[in-house]
């Protein structure tokens, strides 16, 4: 059976502790939250990861703006259908807003970029992508 000490608390925890009987009493608040952020992972199985391949400047005659592509990749199994999906910065800002208020655990660990403001240099747009 492996055990810890923490310094300064005098209190021991077995490893099996964090299953069952845990007690939290003598973590400090980081501990505590390192520990509930790899409980909340372990059922976790499937994770969505994303990619931005391309994005695409679209030059109307009343606007212009970029258009980026997402593909969304399932981890932890094969994912043999690729989806793609295209769109305004502000589009999937608005749906990425609407996934936290629904998915908030699901989605705390995907960060939006922020936007810039007149990405409209090719140069610009390739630099984002990498």
């Amino acid at each position: 059976t492996r055990s810890t000490r923490h310094q300064g608390s005098g209190c021991q925890r077995r490893a099996e502790e964090a299953d069952v009987g845990f007690s939290a009493s003598c973590l400090t608040t980081a501990e505590l939250q390192q520990h509930w952020r790899a409980v909340k992972q372990e059922f976790r199985s499937v994770k969505l990861l994303f990619d931005i391949p391309t994005a695409r400047i679209i030059d109307q005659q009343i606007t212009k703006y970029v258009v980026y592509q997402i593909v969304v990749i399932r981890s932890g199994s094969y994912d043999c259908e690729r989806v793609a999906i295209e769109r305004r910065y502000s589009d999937f800002l608005h749906l990425h807003q609407e996934l936290l208020l629904d998915f908030s655990e699901e989605m705390e660990d995907i960060v939006m970029p922020r936007k810039k403001m007149r990405e409209f240099d090719r140069e610009l747009v390739r630099a984002l992508l990498t």
